[in-house]
């Protein structure tokens, strides 16, 4: 039982860390010449890829919600890159799921009511991007899982993932027809958890220890909505991968815009170094 005690102690001292605010960096990870680098970025290329993915009736991904939280991922992270002295030339969401294995299905639905089916992703493929073109889309979705698997998995910089062959080849052709000089690569993997449920899983686990510990300790754990985020920023010019991060936000909602203005920005992009104007780089 006094172990049984310590381990809950422990756990919950560890939730309310992992809950504490304010930007970490301890999932960023960058070249060492990342700096000297900068210098010459002014102009970047965004590209978006963002699902949800609902826990009800199963977890499968929704199609309509995937869509709306990209606009606003991409609307936002515009917005803050442009904050930080960067211009953002370009700016899509060409799929949903890109990131992900294509080898294995996935259950997604058109939106929340929909019928559920299966399929390999991506799961949705924007008609209006350039990596619609069958010719094209190889190299983009190479591309994605590269720096989506490097982010990922706290890979360190240098790496190989995005420098070679068919992904390389894709980031520095985006690059040269926007015109950029880098690309900014955003990612996210939400889960919706309804209400009721988490409200349930609450009580079931706080009676659980509350009987267990004779009453001295009473924890409740539940599935929280949570949004599990990733950025690469890659050199247009090389196909260098720059700079990384990751990070978990457990929150009510993702789907609102104004989540993606402020506190998505202000967490997952907050460490990318500000560029400085350009009379000010040159010296004036």
């Amino acid at each position: 039982m006094t172990i049984l005690r310590t381990a809950l102690l422990c756990l919950l001292g560890f939730t309310l860390s992992a809950c504490s605010s304010g930007p970490t960096k301890d999932f960023v990870r960058t070249a060492d010449h990342l700096e000297t680098t900068l210098q010459r970025i002014q102009k970047i290329a965004v590209v978006a890829d963002l699902g949800v993915m609902h826990d009800s009736k199963g977890k499968y991904w929704s199609i309509k919600d995937s869509r709306t939280a990209e606009d606003g991922l991409l609307a936002g992270t515009q917005a803050y890159m442009k904050e930080k002295g960067y211009q953002v030339v370009s700016a899509t969401a060409p799929f949903v799921a890109g990131f992900a294995d294509a080898s294995k299905p996935l259950k997604s639905a058109p939106a929340e009511d929909g019928e559920i089916t299966e399929h390999n992703p991506p799961l949705f493929v924007d008609g209006r991007s350039p990596a619609s073109v069958e010719s094209e889309r190889p190299g983009m979705l190479a591309a994605m899982t590269g720096t989506f698997s490097m982010a990922a998995k706290n890979a360190k910089i240098p790496s190989n993932i995005c420098c070679s062959g068919a992904a390389r080849a894709a980031i520095q052709n985006l690059a040269t027809k926007a015109g950029a000089d880098a690309v900014l690569f955003v990612y996210g993997m939400g889960t919706m958890v309804p209400t009721g449920k988490q409200v349930a899983q609450g009580v079931a686990t706080g009676l659980l220890t509350t009987v267990l510990t004779a009453g001295i300790i009473t924890y409740a754990q539940w599935d929280a909505s949570h949004l599990d985020s990733y950025a690469a920023l890659v050199d247009g010019h090389t196909g260098e991968v720059l700079w990384t991060n990751s990070l978990r936000m457990k929150v009510g909602t993702f789907l609102e815009a104004q989540f993606y203005q402020e506190t998505w920005p202000q967490n997952v992009l907050y460490h990318i170094p500000s560029r400085a104007p350009a009379s000010v780089a040159a010296g004036k």
